[in-house]
């Protein structure tokens, strides 16, 4: 299935064939099980990481070139050249970055979408997501678990688990990223 070698090439770091292989799925998905299905969910989250992760890559591309481009070497003459060069490929790369971060938001809101949508119980007062997030935090960070986490949806603890890893997420996206959406989850904390 797709899915399954969205999740391969994920753990390899090939994001952007990870990407097409998720996108295929998630409208296979849609297809399949409505587009309010914990199937789609799961999808959209995927893409969300993907597209997070993407987005590091291109502030790692950003500063690399950065470092190596400008070490003042060379003849002055030409230096205004190179300098004009890099901050119109600095500016692109920003600019790439921020699409990555609105698309993961976007991916994140969506699955956060859904399962509101689904009508999960969220009023369980003996737990908070400030202490799931705490111990999300702590976790290392696993493609399988992402998609186990939402075979096992109907336990409770596994639903926090996801939400908290999802705030997370968000929460360290820029502020700008995905701001014409508000978050389901900031409301519930």
């Amino acid at each position: 299935e797709k899915f399954q070698r969205g999740i391969f090439y994920a753990r390899q770091g090939n994001y952007s064939i990870a990407r097409e292989r998720f996108l295929t799925a998630l409208r296979y998905r849609v297809m399949h099980y409505g587009s309010k299905s914990l199937e789609v969910a799961m999808v959209h989250e995927m893409l969300g990481h993907v597209e997070y992760f993407m987005r590091i890559e291109d502030q790692d591309d950003l500063i690399s070139c950065s470092d190596d481009d400008c070490n003042g070497e060379g003849d002055s003459r030409s230096w205004n050249v190179v300098t004009a060069a890099d901050s119109e490929r600095t500016s692109g790369k920003e600019k790439l970055g921020q699409v990555h971060a609105d698309r993961a938001a976007m991916h994140y809101q969506s699955a956060l979408d859904i399962l509101d949508c689904n009508q999960l119980d969220w009023s369980d007062s003996s737990r908070t997501l400030k202490s799931f997030s705490e111990h999300v935090g702590n976790l290392q960070f696993s493609w399988t678990g992402v998609s186990q986490s939402y075979t096992e949806l109907d336990d409770e603890d596994r639903m926090f688990e996801v939400l908290a890893r999802i705030r997370e997420r968000m929460d360290s996206l820029p502020a700008t990223a995905g701001k014409s959406t508000s978050s389901f989850l900031r409301t519930i904390s």
